[in-house]
């Protein structure tokens, strides 16, 4: 691909705000400018919208404008999950790509981050807080008016934060967050982040108070409200190694083999 050249963009550094791209009922604007739609298979879209250098920025060839954006300015998640840069969106990668394929790269980190927050929200039912939307929004709340173009990382950090709050900073309540940033389940490094459903559903264990050395207890009782079983098996199924622990592996094995029969 040949090296993007676009004068517009020599002096981004000196900005005081990035350019924010966002995606609304599939419409792409930067900063309210309607450049065309994308993400929709029933629409005729050009095959090249979008066409990333690395180096310098993002190309983008709408249907009624074009527009270039410096490779720090940032795309909205959706629902006001955050912001991410467009490197980080395209993972640094050199390329080009569809309306079809940047919307589901969007469509992605969306699905990442609400599912930690859906971690975040189970920790707390367990420990029978109640903690529900109204809580996340309060958070993304919080978080915006402190930084307007925060991260994921940032509103995830928050939602800690408030549902600290909300058990009058409980000490076993404090403690069970402690773990569960530690367990890597809300890591946005992929490798932490595997490890971290195992890490997870051994606090969860903890919390419930679950033998995580009887094979039969977990399947009885440890598996059968886990919202996040599927995760976990799916881990198990890519690598089923020490990480789980004896008894774990065993459960694993079990409820795969139930899965299989009624498939």
């Amino acid at each position: 691909m040949e090296k993007l050249n676009n004068p517009k963009i020599e002096n981004i550094e000196g900005l005081k705000k990035h350019k924010v791209l966002k995606v609304s009922e599939m419409a792409l604007s930067l900063d309210g400018e309607y450049l065309g739609e994308i993400g929709n298979p029933s629409y005729r879209e050009k095959s090249d919208m979008f066409e990333y250098d690395s180096d310098i920025g993002l190309l983008i060839k709408g249907t009624k404008n074009e527009a270039f954006v410096d490779k720090n300015d940032l795309v909205k998640v959706p629902h006001d999950l955050g912001q991410v840069t467009v490197d980080r969106l395209l993972s640094g990668k050199d390329g080009i790509y569809s309306g079809i394929e940047f919307h589901s790269k969007i469509g992605e980190i969306y699905r990442n981050i609400k599912d930690k927050i859906d971690k975040i929200s189970f920790l707390a039912e367990i420990m029978d807080i109640e903690f529900d939307q109204y809580d996340v929004d309060f958070a993304i709340k919080k978080v915006a008016k402190e930084n307007n173009e925060f991260t994921p990382e940032d509103l995830i950090e928050k939602v800690v934060e408030v549902l600290k709050e909300k058990s009058n900073n409980s000490e076993k309540v404090s403690e069970a967050l402690d773990k569960l940033k530690n367990s890597g389940v809300l890591d946005s490094e992929l490798a932490k982040n595997r490890d971290g459903i195992i890490n997870y559903f051994y606090l969860y264990l903890n919390i419930k108070g679950i033998d995580a050395s009887n094979s039969e207890e977990i399947l009885k009782n440890g598996f059968e409200k886990f919202r996040f079983l599927d995760q976990l098996i799916s881990e198990y199924k890519s690598r089923p190694d020490g990480r789980f622990g004896d008894a774990l592996l065993v459960a694993c094995s079990e409820q795969e083999k139930e899965w299989k029969k009624i498939s």
